[in-house]
């Protein structure tokens, strides 16, 4: 009989490799939000709009670190930066869509696609594969893999309602200080993309939980 996850070992799983990394983590938050608001400055009010694939592809460099540093890439080599990316923008177009559709079969996608970027890197697979590879070994595991992508996005849904909020009460006093929106924005972006580079690393943990060699061992994941 396989083995069910809980909720707090998946937490657990994806917290450990980011205390083993907090520094690389929280450099590659920092970049990622300077790099939206550069964007937003070049190309106002759409900037965050363009810089979807300079994502994928730095998501692409952080799992492939992280699965090396794991010892769990089965195969010879690390999959394709191209198939990572064509992954990732197919899987965003799928979870879009299901959002679309009253906002739970967007989460479900997401949660059983999440660990399509690990196996690819780690298997060295194309991307409707890995996305395959991810529907098949979270198909039992979908509960506990939902709550903690849920906590995980907590920073992003603060982000999201501290800017909401200060927009309201800036239209209501119909007055704009640059000082105020200009530090909402800069920790706004650093909650939201806090809630990605996390979600990378649960991408990580999931893969090294449900799918990696067996001669790999769980306890590897908490080392």
């Amino acid at each position: 009989m396989e083995r069910k996850l809980s909720p707090g070992e998946v937490t657990s799983a994806v917290f450990s490799l980011l205390a083993r990394d907090a520094l690389v983590a929280l450099g590659t938050i920092v970049a990622l939000a300077a790099m939206v608001m550069v964007f937003d400055r070049i190309v106002p009010p759409y900037g965050a709009n363009f810089v979807g694939i300079p994502i994928s592809i730095v998501a692409f460099f952080a799992t492939r670190r992280l699965i090396a540093r794991q010892g769990v890439q089965s195969a010879r080599r690390a999959g394709s930066i191209v198939w990572f990316v064509l992954c990732s923008l197919v899987s965003s177009l799928g979870i879009v869509l299901g959002f679309f559709f009253l906002v739970l079969p967007g989460l479900y996608i997401c949660v059983r696609w999440l660990m399509a970027g690990a196996a690819l890197v780690a298997e060295d697979l194309g991307p409707f594969a890995a996305l395959g590879r991810s529907w098949e070994a979270t198909r039992d595991h979908v509960v506990p893999i939902t709550l903690a992508l849920l906590l995980i996005f907590v920073p992003a849904i603060v982000a999201m309602a501290v800017m909401v909020t200060a927009g309201f009460v800036a239209g209501q006093r119909g007055t704009y200080d640059p000082t105020i929106v200009n530090t909402v924005m800069v920790v706004g972006n650093l909650l939201v993309y806090a809630s990605a580079v996390a979600c990378w690393y649960l991408a990580v943990a999931l893969y090294q939980l449900l799918a990696a060699p067996a001669e790999t061992g769980l306890d590897e994941v908490f080392a």
